[in-house]
């Protein structure tokens, strides 16, 4: 059989003499289904005279092969960015593939999570710090029989941390559909407990032990500020905030009316410049949940609002969680730029009893900035 590399990889064929009808099968080499297995890739393409006539996308171990087909593009890998890529010619009915050995962590990632489900060690690795702290307080993941793992994105191998949390979450969650939904509530009541607990109450920065850990709060307005201000996109927004002489009134009447994504820009820059006159005001737009729209957003992405329709998708462009179509969403974006702090997410349809707990989260929040 003549076999034509595409890359340099470690990557050999054998004959099957025995349960091969005119196919490819590609050895998995873990005793599982390819329907067990996490994040699994597979694909083949059959060329006849150089020419693309058919590609299988199904996610399989094994590819029947056509009988016109001379030559085959095989795609088969563990994990999405190790990939294993070959092109050989069909001179066989039946061919043997090995996954290549650059992909082996991904399959020993299954292997880890079945010994430590046996050995109840189950862990969910995560690169955010402010996950592990919580778990490591509160323990909330013991519900799961499980705790977090915080490992910066730098070390070890990134790639089997992400199947083994794939693998482990199926298992912990199983056909539960709301539980992403659940973990996202859990963890955002735990993350701002402090500010829930002090909201409209005499507060002092020492009762807040663990909101000074959290890597998603800054206390320093000032410094967050000026940084900002360097950035040289900025530049044309000040420029045009000092030269039409905007004021505080007239920059955040245009965050209640115009659409142009330019006036939440213009709103953001005059805020690092003027920080101290306009947060408590934003914080009191919170509870608004008028509808303004979005024009003129370029590439911008709001998952919701894509799913919803309203937005357009280029395949590319900065991800934004508040609803910038709302005041309310409006608001809480620029208080979490110009803060350089995160108390929440204002998602599409969000409802009052939520909004209401934020708002009270961003007032505390400014408080605790003026002791």
């Amino acid at each position: 059989m003549k076999l034509i590399a595409k890359y340099s990889l470690f990557f050999f064929c054998t004959m099957i003499f025995f349960n091969c009808n005119s196919g490819i099968e590609i050895k998995i080499p873990i005793n599982k289904n390819v329907n067990e297995l996490c994040d699994y890739y597979s694909w083949a393409k059959f060329y006849t005279e150089g020419e693309l006539m058919f590609k299988d996308t199904s996610l399989t171990a094994y590819y029947t092969i056509p009988n016109n087909a001379d030559s085959v593009e095989i795609y088969a890998n563990g994990f999405g960015y190790a990939i294993i890529d070959t092109a050989f010619s069909l001179t066989s009915n039946c061919y043997s593939l090995d996954v290549n050995p650059i992909s082996f962590s991904y399959f020993n990632a299954h292997i880890d999570v079945e010994r430590d489900i046996k050995e109840k060690s189950l862990k969910i690795y995560t690169e955010d710090f402010e996950f592990y702290l919580l778990d490591s307080i509160y323990g909330w993941l013991n519900v799961y029989n499980t705790k977090a793992k915080y490992t910066p994105w730098d070390i070890g191998d990134r790639n089997k941390r992400f199947v083994y949390n794939c693998y482990a979450e199926n298992y912990i969650f199983g056909d539960e559909s709301s539980s992403g939904n659940k973990i996202a509530i859990t963890l955002d009541s735990l993350l701002y407990i402090e500010l829930d607990q002090y909201c409209d109450s005499e507060i002092n920065l020492i009762e807040f032990p663990i909101l000074k850990r959290l890597n998603k709060i800054s206390f320093n307005l000032q410094e967050q500020a000026e940084v900002a201000l360097n950035y040289n996109y900025h530049q044309r927004y000040i420029k045009q905030i000092d030269k039409d002489q905007l004021d505080s009134q007239i920059i955040l009447d245009s965050l209640l009316f115009l659409s142009d994504y330019k006036s939440i820009k213009l709103v953001e820059v005059y805020s690092y410049k003027h920080p101290d006159a306009v947060i408590e005001k934003l914080a009191s737009m919170i509870t608004d949940t008028s509808y303004v729209g979005l024009t003129n957003s370029a590439d911008l992405i709001i998952p919701d609002r894509l799913e919803s329709g309203d937005l357009e998708f280029y395949g590319h462009g900065g991800i934004v969680l508040d609803d910038l179509f709302t005041i309310s969403g409006r608001a809480n974006h620029i208080l979490s730029l110009i803060t350089n702090s995160s108390l929440g997410q204002v998602r599409i349809n969000s409802d009052l009893e939520y909004l209401e707990k934020l708002q009270c989260r961003w007032e505390t929040y400014t408080r605790i900035l003026q002791l």
